[in-house]
């Protein structure tokens, strides 16, 4: 029936996530290798990088002591949540380990340690559509560049489980946190991950700037050589001092993230980021001229619409 329906759209013009082609590349694997995948996969990944705790749950569920994953139904009680069918998930989605297993993996990624070259840039380097684009996915794993700054990533969902995977190969960094809850919205497993990527990963560029200049405010004493003459003009002491007694009394910086795609109006770009200082979040409005320097720079309480 599948085989006979009309393609989405031209082969290599797009990239669209489908756990089906999992499945069919596990069968690929399977086919050719003349075994199963789960035994390909131990051979030839798992033990050579010391796996040593991974098991799957497509053929049986699993048990105490494993983790049991939870669920919530709108803003109701948290529940244990139903699991998939067995034989269900297979290439897409059967594999359950600990922390420190994905985490050799993802440091056996870093180290070139299994791969040849050639593979190793399929697995990292986002495809080239039809088009000539870069598409923001590889084999497997989708790809950002920021500011000169690679990662690679995924995050991944079954019913009461989330997952999230970030590499960044050039800091020799990688952030992972598995939970057995796919309650929350944002996901608590997606706000710890950016919280450890602000404390483990370097920021770059305008990242860099802004959180530099969160800093300078709440203690009162800003690098005004990375503002405009008219920011300067805007940011007194007066200011200055009113913006640092109030942000300083929220703590540190605990994350910050663009929320917005950066925009370009009245000759400058800018970018929108949120900034998360314990219990409370501010929107930051950044306004950036052409060489770099800020010229606009406002903060205000994320209950207070943007526009």
């Amino acid at each position: 029936h599948w085989a006979k329906l009309s393609l989405d759209f031209e082969p290599g013009s797009e990239t669209r996530y489908s756990n089906t082609d999992y499945v069919i590349a596990g069968r690929i694997v399977e086919k050719a290798a003349q075994e199963p995948l789960m035994q390909f996969l131990e051979e030839h990944f798992f033990n050579p990088l010391g796996m040593s705790a991974v098991t799957e749950d497509d053929s049986h569920a699993l048990l105490p002591p494993d983790a049991a994953g939870y669920t919530q139904y709108g803003l109701g009680p948290v529940r244990l949540a139903p699991q998939e069918g067995l034989g269900w998930k297979f290439s897409s989605a059967e594999l359950a380990m600990r922390p420190r297993d994905l985490a050799l993996w993802d440091i056996g990624l870093m180290n070139h340690t299994l791969l040849q070259p050639q593979s190793y840039q399929a697995e990292t380097e986002p495809v080239k559509l039809t088009d000539g684009k870069d598409s923001d996915y590889a084999l497997g794993l989708q790809t950002s560049k920021r500011d000169g700054q690679r990662s690679l990533y995924f995050q991944a969902e079954i019913s009461g489980f989330l997952s999230e995977n970030y590499i960044f190969p050039d800091d020799k960094v990688a952030i992972i946190v598995l939970t057995n809850s796919d309650a929350g919205s944002p996901p608590p497993s997606l706000e710890m991950a950016r919280r450890l990527i602000y404390l483990f990963v370097p920021p770059t560029g305008m990242d860099k700037t802004v959180r530099d200049l969160l800093g300078q405010i709440q203690r009162g004493d800003i690098d005004r050589s990375v503002l405009s003459q008219n920011a300067n003009a805007f940011l007194t002491d007066t200011v200055v001092a009113d913006m640092s007694l109030s942000l300083a009394a929220l703590g540190p910086v605990r994350a910050l993230r663009q929320i917005t795609e950066e925009r370009q109006q009245g000759g400058m770009s800018f970018r929108y980021y949120w900034v998360e200082f314990g219990a409370r979040m501010l929107v930051v409005s950044v306004g950036i001229r052409p060489d770099g320097r800020i010229e606009q720079f406002l903060l205000w309480d994320i209950a207070v619409p943007m526009y």
